[in-house]
């Protein structure tokens, strides 16, 4: 996968971040590899319950992926081993190039 693919991805994912007001790794571990109509299905659907009690939408994100096997719980993630995204997320918070 090229730089810029993998670029746009966690970019999708830190937008969410930044609309939901959440942990940006949250958004990417849920997110991960996911189709962007689903995730702004996922966003959506927290925005709506914002006014709910105990309105929590990184524990919420964090559910549904588990729950939906989304993202870095999805099988085919769990193959490629959640060390590859770690050294993804760490050589993207290094600003380095990730291997294409």
């Amino acid at each position: 996968m090229t730089k810029a693919i993998e670029n746009e991805r966690w970019k999708v994912a830190d937008r969410v971040a930044d609309i939901l007001s959440v942990d940006r790794e949250a958004c990417r571990r849920a997110f991960y590899r996911e189709p962007e109509e689903r995730v702004h299905e996922v966003v959506r659907w927290i925005l709506s319950e914002r006014d709910l009690p105990g309105y929590d939408p990184e524990r919420t994100i964090e559910q549904w992926a588990r729950e939906h096997c989304a993202g870095v719980y999805h099988e085919n993630s769990r193959t490629d081993g959640l060390e590859h995204l770690e050294e993804i997320l760490f050589r993207t918070a290094l600003g380095r190039e990730t291997a294409a």
